[in-house]
């Protein structure tokens, strides 16, 4: 099951990186969805993102910014990685 969630994640923001530069809308709240479904299935992955928001301030207000877009519910796993 982690494995097909790892997929789909990785398919999500593969389109959403396609819609961003199309001119149909959504494409950051693909990635967002993509990447929290990543997020959730790999601890490694939310480590190695924790450390990038810990290494780079503005990546850090990036992902801040998106949790507070994207509700409770959604931002749920982008808050896993906030820097302690």
């Amino acid at each position: 099951m982690r494995i097909i969630i790892l997929v789909a994640g990785s398919i999500l923001m593969f389109l959403g990186l396609i819609s961003m530069v199309t001119p149909i809308p959504g494409g950051t709240f693909i990635i967002t969805l993509g990447g929290g479904m990543i997020i959730c299935s790999s601890h490694s992955v939310a480590r190695y993102i924790r450390g990038r928001r810990v290494k780079f301030s503005r990546f850090h207000q990036g992902l801040s910014w998106l949790e507070n877009k994207m509700g409770e519910r959604l931002s749920a796993p982008l808050r896993l990685t906030r820097p302690d």
